[in-house]
């Protein structure tokens, strides 16, 4: 049986640094703590973590994901914020950056308070889409069928991958000017699921793992509301096109196998599967072996550990 999740993570994203990434998974969070350089009339400060205190986009130490400081962006929604000082609300998709390669960070970009003393609410989700000028309740979404390893146990191809959401969180604008405002924070909720596939064998090059599924595991697009909120349970993607139930994960170039378990990180639509099966290519055959997914489906936010040796698997017919 595909094993459970062995940790869950916080969201960032690619190899060894990034504020995403593994799954942090709960009801959002808030983080406000004061700053004291920050005024009403300065753009509004945001802080970003995973749902979990261990991980996102960049994965590292087999559970944890972190922001990539200087490139990770996140897209910021807020009905009540303004894009200007002598704009006019809203302020939706607006770019922000991650300062820290880090579980948390700091993000700058440019959205202002709105009404003195209002009520404010912010959204975000990662990574950030430039061509979306919508609102907050049709964010675009996929998960492609086809991935890419560059390499044993390298996970750097996970973050882009790694779509999450943040919100909502309620915090009220300064009243004057002159008042001390707090910083908004975020946490950040893993939308898919993970699998790392440890596998070991004795010589064969392994240069492609495929997972077949009896619901899809992939789409190459579909929307998502980032305002929902999903408790426990998985989020909701609506018009979800060119559904797959298959997902491949291939090596750049072949890897060998040996009794030291390579892994190789696929992400998926999570959801019930009621059959799976696992194929291999290996010196140039494709090999296949059936696999119990778990009872309960696989879950947003976790990662799933499956142990194979490439001798257990048999030739496809």
């Amino acid at each position: 049986m595909i094993g459970p999740l062995h940790t869950i993570m916080k969201f960032l994203k690619h190899t060894e640094t990034a504020v995403l990434l593994f799954f942090v998974f709960a009801s959002c969070t808030p983080r406000n703590t004061p700053d004291p350089g920050f005024t009403a009339m300065a753009p509004i400060s945001f802080t970003g973590s995973t749902e979990d205190p261990a991980s996102r986009t960049t994965l590292r130490d087999e559970t944890r994901t972190y922001w990539k400081g200087g490139s990770d962006q996140i897209g910021m929604f807020s009905a009540q914020g303004r894009t200007s000082q002598g704009g006019t609300p809203p302020a939706y998709n607006v770019p922000f950056t991650a300062q820290n390669s880090a579980s948390s960070s700091a993000f700058t970009g440019s959205m202002y308070w709105g009404e003195a003393g209002a009520e404010h609410t912010f959204y975000a989700y990662y990574p950030y889409d430039s061509g979306y000028s919508g609102g907050p309740t049709a964010v675009p979404v996929s998960l492609s069928s086809v991935q890419f390893q560059s390499g044993a146990n390298n996970s750097s191809h996970i973050g882009p991958l790694d779509f999450m959401v943040g919100g909502a969180v309620k915090v009220n604008a300064p009243g004057t000017p002159g008042q001390v405002a707090e910083a908004v924070g975020l946490t950040f909720h893993h939308v898919f699921a993970l699998i790392e596939f440890r596998i070991t064998g004795s010589g064969e090059q392994l240069s492609r793992v495929d997972l077949w599924g009896s619901h899809p595991l992939g789409f190459s697009g579909g929307t998502i509301d980032i305002t929902q909120d999903p408790g426990a349970g998985n989020y909701t993607i609506t018009d979800k096109v060119s559904t797959s139930t298959k997902m491949s994960v291939t090596f750049i170039s072949p890897i060998t196998l040996s009794t030291t378990p390579v892994s190789v990180f696929m992400m998926i639509l999570p959801g019930t599967q009621e059959t799976s099966r696992i194929e291999i290519t290996s010196n140039g055959t494709l090999k296949t072996l059936t696999k119990t997914p778990p009872a309960g489906g696989f879950m947003r936010g976790q990662k799933y550990v499956v142990t194979l040796d490439e001798g257990d698997f048999e030739t496809a017919t």
